[in-house]
């Protein structure tokens, strides 16, 4: 995320960057929200994007032997506190993930 305040003109070109060099491989949507001074969304333009970075891939990670210690996942009682969780974010969930909540629950 990256936020740069401008002066009002006619005409605004703005060029910029950002490094995806770690970003692991998934869809992504690039969003540009241009926004007025009382912060409301004047313009907003989506645009999707596939990244492909088998290096950075998270489905290669091994999530089971990661140390949990002094992280707020040390404080989840399992597996009660996190079935209440993942039923809590379930009504934001894309499909796929819904499918995922469904089956560990």
């Amino acid at each position: 995320m990256r936020l740069k305040k401008q002066k009002p003109s006619k005409v605004v070109a703005i060029l910029g960057e950002f490094d995806i060099e770690k970003l692991p491989s998934g869809n992504y949507n690039l969003v540009v929200d241009i926004r007025d001074k009382n912060n409301q969304s004047i313009l907003l333009r989506k645009s999707f994007f596939q990244r492909n970075n088998p290096e950075y891939d998270f489905r290669n990670k091994d999530f089971l032997n990661a140390n949990l210690e002094n992280t707020f996942v040390s404080k989840i009682d399992f597996p009660d506190t996190l079935v209440e969780y993942l039923k809590c974010i379930r009504p934001i969930a894309d499909r796929v993930e819904k499918n995922h909540i469904d089956n560990q629950v």
